[in-house]
């Protein structure tokens, strides 16, 4: 899925009103970092750490076709589910 400039922007703005938002923009974003750097995503593995609120941690291995995305979230552990 691609994203416009402008789908971007709306997100950005529901996602300074609330954290679980937050978490949602930046998966979104992630997954448009991938595409604007042309990845293959499935050959790719991700071990990236996001430091902002909340802090946030992708992971998928080479060959997998999807990863896992961890983010703390008022204490509690929530995790994701990403694909390309």
């Amino acid at each position: 899925m691609r994203f416009s400039e402008l789908e971007l922007k709306r997100a950005l703005r529901r996602a300074k009103q609330s954290k679980e938002d937050g978490v949602k923009f930046n998966i979104l974003n992630f997954i448009h970092t991938i595409h604007l750097n042309q990845l293959n995503f499935i050959a790719e593995s991700f071990r990236s750490d996001y430091y902002t609120d909340p802090p946030m941690t992708f992971r998928k291995e080479d060959g997998q076709v999807v990863g896992i995305i961890s983010a703390t979230i008022d204490g509690k552990e929530h995790r994701y589910v990403f694909t390309d």
